[in-house]
């Protein structure tokens, strides 16, 4: 279980900016949740693959900007546990959001790579969804869970770069540095994938 969340001063609590970002991140997740509305009310027989990628790619970012409107409402008066928690959750939807718009992308490579759009069957269709939920899913879940994996082992100070240490200042990674490895991994996780495909 992670340390206990410090307070904070009462200067820095009411900051403008404080107030605002919960309002400007409700407002996103309303029309976040509007666009999935529209969306799911709208015949999606043309597109049907790019439209089940896109709805994941939405609902990644709604449940990751709800969370972290949550964090930002509560400020650092959240219990350690539910801290680690939402920051565990966060990491995740926003790097499956992250891999889901990769997905996109690549989808739309490969449908307009010879210049002219081309038709799938319906099987073919479910099996690229099902490639593309595996990568897009699976991926976030791996580096996500071992980040949580390793933010829960006890403390040894030759590893201590490896841990996001979520939750100890704040209800997401602690610092720079553990921001700094996470941006390293998002790198070798691009480079992978730009090798693979080339």
């Amino acid at each position: 279980m992670p340390p206990t969340v410090t307070t904070v001063p009462a200067t820095k609590q009411s900051d403008l900016r404080f107030t605002l970002y919960p309002i400007g991140l409700a407002l996103s997740a309303i029309f976040l949740a509007a666009t999935l509305a529209a969306g799911s009310l709208l015949p999606a027989s043309h597109h049907v693959l790019h439209w089940r990628c896109q709805t994941n790619h939405i609902v990644c970012l709604l449940i990751g900007y709800i969370l972290l409107c949550i964090i930002q409402i509560a400020g650092r008066t959240m219990s350690p546990m539910p801290c680690f928690l939402m920051a565990a959750a966060m990491h995740f939807v926003f790097l499956a959001a992250f891999f889901w718009l990769n997905t996109m992308c690549f989808n739309i490579w490969w449908t307009f790579r010879d210049l002219r759009p081309q038709s799938l069957e319906k099987s073919q269709e479910r099996c690229r969804l099902r490639i593309y939920e595996a990568y897009a899913w699976g991926g976030p879940l791996i580096i996500a869970g071992t980040a949580a994996a390793l933010d829960s082992v006890p403390n040894n100070s030759d590893y201590d770069f490896l841990r996001p240490r979520f939750g100890t200042s704040n209800c997401w990674f602690h610092g720079k540095s553990e921001l700094n490895v996470q941006k390293t991994q998002s790198s070798i996780v691009r480079f992978y994938y730009i090798s693979a495909f080339s």
